[in-house]
């Protein structure tokens, strides 16, 4: 009966009711919703008029490029992943971040998106990241909704009931929220899940304020609970590897905040 329920909604989603552009810019932060960030790897970008001397923080913007088999058939659907993060390298090269920005590109003309008030509360684990001016670091995870012992190896939760599900985004409701919209900005329901990516990032320091380089990665979630059937579908996405998947980093003033780097260029700041 799910099948049969999961089918209808993909036959929905593609009909000619659902398939209209969005154009309410519904987007996390800031931005164009309907916009991919180059895949190119960006070594140079305008800080404006700050002092960036001696700073440890850094803008961050990760690029997944993804793709999905919504229908298993192996016809696959692209999906483009951006992330923002303030950044902080201390001096052993450790990498702490918090989430300012995440978008991803519509499927089947439905958007995912998630409170921008919520976004500093999905913690990234710190990572060994820069040595001397060589990025090459081993797997990490970012885990949203769940405790794992060990965030890489774990299985993440496959039941409602599992003990390690909390409520991160401090909505209520177990997990993390995101919120469907159709192609005509209506919005579909709320998806409440858990959501893990595995990451490998490999890259250089291409001058003193820039750092910049390619990453593998793996993505797993699990869906607790949604509140209208018709968004209860969830396709593995796995790594598209004809395209480019990137990072870069930009130094920043030690006193910049997400804000900060939001209106001062959000995704146009790594170009």
């Amino acid at each position: 009966m799910k099948k049969i329920i999961t089918l209808l909604s993909l036959a929905f989603l593609l009909s000619p009711f659902s398939c209209q552009e969005v154009t309410d810019g519904r987007d996390i932060l800031a931005g164009d919703q309907d916009r991919t960030p180059e895949a190119e790897i960006e070594t140079s970008g305008e800080t404006g008029d700050i002092d960036t001397a001696g700073s440890k923080t850094w803008a961050m913007r990760e690029v997944m490029e993804a793709k999905l088999d919504v229908f298993e058939t192996g016809s696959w659907t692209p999906l483009t992943i951006t992330s923002i993060f303030l950044a902080t390298i201390d001096d052993d090269g450790l990498l702490t971040r918090t989430s300012c920005y995440f978008h991803m590109t519509p499927v089947m003309s439905m958007t995912t998106s998630v409170d921008a008030a919520s976004l500093h509360l999905l913690s990234v684990d710190d990572v060994a990241f820069l040595d001397g001016d060589t990025v090459a670091t081993a797997e990490h995870a970012w885990v949203w909704g769940a405790h794992l012992n060990d965030p890489v190896n774990d299985a993440l939760p496959d039941a409602a009931g599992d003990t390690r599900i909390f409520d991160q985004d401090e909505d209520l409701t177990a997990g993390v929220t995101v919120h469907v919209h159709n192609g005509s900005g209506k919005h579909m329901g709320d998806r409440a899940f858990v959501r893990r990516s595995r990451q490998t990032y490999t890259g250089q320091k291409t001058d003193a304020d820039h750092i910049a380089g390619s990453l593998a990665f793996r993505l797993d979630e699990f869906i607790i609970s949604t509140t209208s059937d018709i968004i209860n579908i969830s396709p593995a996405q796995v790594q598209d590897e004809e395209k480019s998947s990137t990072f870069n980093l930009i130094r920043i003033d030690k006193d910049a905040d997400c804000q900060w780097i939001m209106e001062n260029g959000g995704l146009d700041l790594f170009l």
